[in-house]
This record gives structure tokens, sequence and C-alpha cells, in this order.
């Protein structure tokens, strides 16, 4: 009770525009001091690193590892298979939407620990599915939760993301790509890294969804968090060779934390 409280309040305070600056302003001090220590890292890499610190400390976090909050953020639980199973349920219908079919090589870009990937690699045709993120440990939390007999049955890869890793999926020539929670969590000053990387291993038939959270204007609204005007990503989308156009979020899932939810659909420029 007492957890859920506190994260209550701290979501309410997250309104108050000087707190809200104020706690930007101590991320960036946090990441500055890092980023002192890890020259050649980038915000994904510090992101990873201190979502992997509050795992280890044994911290809630709403999609991530294998403690986590209910629906309403509270209480904190601690996920097994078969609530684990649950999860993002609603979330995986709509990725189904997009037009993926079991016979599909699919790219999970930015898997985390599996919430919407479990889904993905029951529906999938055995080897069709592989996994990517920017740390291991995401990925591991996600593995133990989902079960060996399942692995077995479906032979998922997965892999952390670096430019040896994005070679091998480039040969693999995926046909379907969904990144979903992933965007929001790049800074405006790395957004062009991420399309670029994500353009590498789009081949010319290869369909990309990519869910985002939308503003009007470029909006910073927690201090790991952006929302972005669609126009301003289409033109980062189309100087890494590549065309978007907004797709179709079920109204169901439109909402997130008071805001919207879109979706980018990209492909490779003719």
């Amino acid at each position: 009770m007492r957890a859920r409280l506190t994260h209550r309040v701290h979501k309410l305070l997250g309104r108050v525009p000087l707190v809200r600056a104020i706690g930007h302003w101590r991320s960036d001090r946090r990441f500055r001091r890092w980023r002192a220590r890890n020259p050649n890292a980038t915000y994904a890499d510090y992101y990873a690193a201190s979502v992997s610190r509050r795992m280890r400390e044994g911290r809630a976090h709403y999609t991530l590892g294998p403690r986590g909050w209910t629906p309403g953020h509270g209480p904190a639980v601690d996920w097994n298979a078969d609530s684990f199973a649950e999860r993002g349920m609603r979330l995986w219908h709509q990725i189904r939407a997009f037009g993926l079919e079991p016979d599909m090589r699919c790219i999970d870009y930015g898997c985390g620990s599996l919430r919407l990937g479990q889904h993905a690699i029951r529906y999938l045709d055995p080897g069709n599915y592989w996994g990517v993120d920017v740390v291991e440990t995401f990925i591991e939390a996600g593995i133990k939760l989902v079960g060996p007999d399942l692995l077995r049955e479906k032979r998922p890869c997965f892999g952390v993301i670096d430019n040896v890793l994005l070679g091998e999926i480039a040969r693999w020539e995926p046909d379907f790509i969904f990144s979903n929670a992933v965007l929001q969590h790049v800074p405006p000053d790395e957004l062009g890294a991420f399309f670029e990387r994500l353009a590498r291993i789009m081949g010319p038939k290869t369909r990309a969804y990519v869910l985002f959270i939308s503003a009007s204007r470029q909006e910073r609204v927690k201090s790991m968090n952006w929302a972005y005007p669609a126009d301003d990503l289409f033109r980062i989308i189309a100087r890494a060779g590549l065309s978007a156009k907004l797709g179709t979020v079920d109204p169901g899932i439109r909402r997130v934390d008071d805001r919207d939810r879109e979706v980018l659909e990209i492909r490779r420029s003719s």
C-alpha cells in the first residue's frame, strides 16, 4: 500500500512544471557524470544501465524485468510464468493487426523483457523470431519467465544491438519489424542514429512499425521520456533513406500516460 501511494505521489508531482524541470536537470546531471566515465556510450546505453541497476536492486518497472506494476501502477508484484503470460495482450493484438503472419521473419526491435516478444514467439513459426535490445540484462529476465519448453519448440534468436548483429539481421532479410516503447526513450539528438540503424536491417520488402508517444511539438514528458510530432520524425526518417506514414492504432491502446500513442509505418524509399 505504501509503495503504491508513493508511486502515485511521484506521478502527481511529476505534473508540476517546476518539479518536472528539477527532475530533468538532475537526470541530465547524472547522465553527464555517467558519460564522463563512458565517453563512447549513447543515451540508450545510459538508460539500459540505469534500469538494469534498478532491477538488481529489486525495484519495479512497468515494462521491464521480473518485478512490475499491476494495471493502474500498483501494487508492485513479482511476475511468474502464469501472470507474465497475460502481459501485453492488448498491444500484441495490435501488432498482429499490422499484418504479421506466422511464416514471416520478425524482428522485435527493443524487445526488453519479452512482454510482447513472448506472444510473438508463440505465434510465429519456429525460427522466425529475433528479439534485440541494447543490453542483455533485459532479455535474460524475459527468457527466465518464458521458460525453456517454448524456447526449445520455437527456437527464437536473441542479441544485443551492435554493428555485427545488425549485419547478421540484414542478411537474414526480415519481413516484419515492430518496436514498442523504445522511441520514447530516444533523446532528440539520437533520433537520426535510431532510424539509421533501423534502415540497416530493412530490405526492399521489409515493413516496420514503430509505436511512439505523439505531441504537437517536441516535448520531454519525463526524465527519460520524450514525445514527438510525426512531421519531425518524417524528416529524420527520410534522411535515413526510409519513407513513413502514420498507421492506425486501436482506440483501446491509444492513450498512454494521458497522451496519444501513434504508429509509424516505415518502408525503404523506392
